[in-house]
């Protein structure tokens, strides 16, 4: 083999690498928010904090297909037993920079700061933007919470304040 077919040989091996990892990266978004993610605390405006039993919940995120651009998200939380609140909605991550949500599920106010009596079922449409700073990943909804993810921590920010801190 001479010298210029193992350059071209070794470009076109380095090429392919390459493209293989930024395949992975995006084949891998997701791995750093799916799971179970468990509250912790919640902050109030007023830097109260809240913490179970007071207050429970969890996040589920599931990526639903293999190019890892859409996922399964519920979020439960119960305060002390007294009231409930449950959303069920799927994303899709579009260009990885912004998101789409459509929420098919919502009772007593879905992921809202306090809970209330409503139940509705049917799509309702959502959107935001995806940041990726090292390893912080956000999610900030148009109308809604922003979700931090950074390691095994999840810190969800109400449009009010409020603060809640999730584990994995």
């Amino acid at each position: 083999m001479n010298m210029r077919s193992m350059i071209r040989n070794g470009t076109k091996i380095f090429l392919c690498i390459g493209l293989l990892g930024a395949c992975a990266g995006k084949d891998n978004f997701q791995d750093k928010m799916k799971g179970v993610w468990v509250l912790k605390s919640r902050t109030t405006v007023d830097g109260k904090e809240i913490t179970p039993p007071a207050i429970s919940g969890r996040l589920e995120w599931f990526p639903m297909d293999v190019d890892a651009r859409t996922a399964h998200v519920s979020v439960l939380t119960t305060h002390g037993g007294g009231a409930l609140q449950v959303l069920g909605s799927q994303y899709d991550l579009e260009d990885y920079k912004n998101f789409s949500q459509e929420s098919y599920l919502e009772v007593g106010g879905g992921i809202s700061k306090t809970p209330d009596k409503s139940f509705s079922v049917g799509r309702k449409p959502g959107s935001g933007t995806i940041g990726v700073d090292g390893s912080k990943i956000t999610f900030a909804h148009d109308d809604g919470p922003t979700y931090v993810f950074e390691g095994a921590r999840l810190t969800i920010r109400h449009a009010d304040g409020t603060q809640d801190i999730l584990l994995k």
